[in-house]
C-alpha cells in the first residue's frame, strides 16, 4: 500500500460516529466526471476523463477522513497529482507540495449540508479551490485557514456529492465511502478475542489475557485488505505456529507455508461477508477453513478459498468475524489499525508491554506499540548499536491505553540513519523497562 502517515503519538481510543453518516474516509469516485467545473447551469467547462482514473492513479487513491474527534486529514501517500502552480515543471505524479500535504493539523465542522475544513491547506478534491477563487502560481502557498462546501449524501450514504463556489464557477466533486472492511486489522488485544463454541453462546476454548503477551508475535499480525482487491497476511519474521504445521511444539515461528503470506491473494466483500481468494490466505487461524480444520495430515493443504462471516461496530473500528467447522463456530474479533487515526483498539491494559515493530526490518517508518495501566510520565527511546541515544520518540505523560508511535528512521536532529541494527526502549516511570531490537535497511 503506498499510504504512509507522518510522525506521531497517539493515544487509542474508541471512534464512534458524530450524528452524520458520512463520518470516516472517502475518496474521489474513480469514473468519467467525478471532478466537473462549470457556470452551475448544469453545463460543463472541464471535467476528468475515464482515462484519467488511470493516469491519475495517484490522486484517485488520496483519502479524506474525517475523524470522530473531530480532526480532519488528507492522506496522499508518496505520491498525488500535483500541477505547475505548485512550483513544478509539468502536471504529473509527484510528492505531494506543502502546504497541500496533508502535515498541518486540522478540524472539521458541519450542518446538515455543508463542511467547513479548519487547518492550513486542507481540502477536498482539489487544493487549489476555495471560497470565491482558484489558487495560482503567486500564491501557490497561500495559507487559507478555512474553506467551506456544500454536500449532499446519497440514499445509501455511499457516495457524496461537493460542491464550492469560485465565483467565476462551481466545481463538483463526486467522492465515494471507502468499504469499511479496506484496511489493516489485528486479532483484537484481550481474553477472548479468539474463541470456539458449539454456537450456542457457550465456549469450548477461548484465549486468556495472558496470551496477549506469550502470544505477542501472534496479536501483531495484520490482515490487510487492499484497495486494489488484494489481499495479504503480514506476519512479520515470527507468529504463533504449532504443532500440526510440522514443528516440535507449538509457539513463536518462522511462519510456515503456504501460510505465510508469500502467495497472492485477493478478497470480495459483501455487508455481511468477505471471502479470501488464494491458497495459504486466513484470517484469525490459518488451521481453520470453511467446515472443518487443517491437521498433521493435511498441513499444507491448498486451501483456495475461505469464506466469513463479518459484523461491525457502529464505528466500523471493531470486526467480529465467524466461520462455521461444522463440528462449531470460531470467533475472531479484529481492531482496526487506522493509520489516519492510529485507532487499534479501545481496550484499557491491565500491565505494561512493548511490541514488536512492524514491520521489521523497516524502510523508512516502523510502528512501536506499548501498552500502559496507568497515567504516569512515559519514554520511548532509539539507540544504536554501540548504544548512543540517537532519537526519543515518545516523552511525556500519557493517560492509560495502548499507543502506537511511528519512528522515521532520522535522528533528534532529522538526519537520515544508516541500515543496521537499532534498539528501541520504553521506560514507564520507575515501574517498567523493557528493550527490542529492530533493524532499518536501506
Amino acid at each position: 500500500m503506498k499510504k504512509t502517515i507522518f510522525s506521531s503519538i497517539i493515544l487509542i481510543m474508541p471512534l464512534c460516529i458524530f450524528g452524520q453518516n458520512w463520518a470516516g474516509t472517502w475518496r474521489v469516485s474513480p469514473e468519467a466526471g467525478a471532478l466537473h467545473v462549470g457556470p452551475g447551469d448544469g453545463s460543463t467547462w472541464w471535467a476528468n476523463s475515464l482515462g484519467d482514473v488511470t493516469t491519475r492513479e495517484c490522486y484517485f487513491d488520496d483519502e479524506y477522513v474525517f475523524n470522530a474527534d473531530g480532526s480532519f486529514s488528507n492522506v496522499l501517500g508518496t505520491e498525488t497529482w500535483i500541477e505547475a502552480w505548485q512550483g513544478i515543471a509539468a502536471d504529473g505524479c509527484g510528492a505531494p507540495v506543502s502546504p497541500h500535504d496533508g502535515s498541518n493539523a486540522a478540524t472539521y465542522t458541519y450542518t446538515d449540508s455543508t463542511v467547513t475544513l479548519s487547518g492550513v491547506g486542507a481540502y477536498l478534491g482539489l487544493p487549489k479551490v476555495y471560497n470565491g477563487g482558484e489558487l495560482g502560481a503567486a500564491n501557490a502557498d497561500s495559507a487559507i485557514t478555512n474553506r467551506t462546501y456544500d454536500i449532499a449524501l446519497s440514499s445509501g450514504n455511499d457516495t457524496m456529492t461537493v460542491t464550492i463556489n469560485i465565483g467565476s464557477g462551481i466545481w463538483t466533486y463526486k467522492l465515494a465511502a471507502v468499504p469499511p472492511v479496506e484496511g489493516t486489522w489485528r486479532v483484537s488485544p484481550e481474553a477472548g478475542a479468539l474463541h470456539v463454541g458449539p454456537g450456542d453462546g457457550s465456549t469450548w476454548w477461548a484465549n486468556s489475557l495472558g496470551d496477549v503477551t506469550t502470544r505477542e508475535c501472534y496479536f501483531d499480525d495484520e490482515y490487510v485488505f487492499n484497495a486494489d482487491g488484494s489481499f495479504s497476511n503480514v506476519l512479520g519474521t515470527e507468529t504463533w505456529i504449532e504443532a500440526w504445521q510440522g514443528i516440535a511444539a507449538d509457539g513463536c515461528g518462522a511462519p510456515v507455508s503456504p501460510h505465510d503470506g508469500s502467495n497472492a491473494a485477493t478478497y470480495t466483500y459483501t455487508d455481511s461477508t468477505v471471502t479470501l481468494s488464494g491458497v495459504g490466505a486466513y484470517l484469525g487461524l490459518p488451521k481453520v477453513y470453511n467446515g472443518g480444520e487443517l491437521g498433521a495430515a493435511n498441513a499444507d493443504s491448498a486451501i483456495a478459498s475461505r469464506t466469513y462471516d463479518i459484523a461491525f461496530s457502529s464505528g466500523n473500528d471493531t470486526m467480529t468475524v465467524t466461520i462455521n467447522i461444522g463440528s462449531g463456530i470460531w470467533t475472531y474479533k479484529l481492531v482496526a489499525v487506522q493509520p489516519s487515526t492510529g485507532v487499534i483498539s479501545d481496550i484499557v491494559p491491565t500491565e505494561f508491554s512493548l511490541a514488536n515493530n512492524y514491520p521489521n526490518p523497516f524502510n523508512p517508518t516502523t510502528t512501536i506499540s506499548f501498552s500502559i495501566p496507568k497515567q504516569l510520565d512515559v519514554g520511548l527511546n532509539i539507540y544504536n548499536v554501540i548504544g548512543q541515544l540517537v532519537a526519543n520518540v515518545a516523552k511525556g505523560r500519557l493517560d492509560a491505553g495502548i499507543h502506537n508511535v511511528q519512528w522515521n528512521g532520522r535522528d533528534h536532529n532529522g538526519n537520515v540513519l544508516p541500515s543496521g541494527l537499532y534498539f528501541y526502549e520504553l521506560v514507564g516511570g520507575k515501574q517498567f523497562r523493557k528493550v527490542k531490537k529492530m533493524t532499518l535497511v536501506k
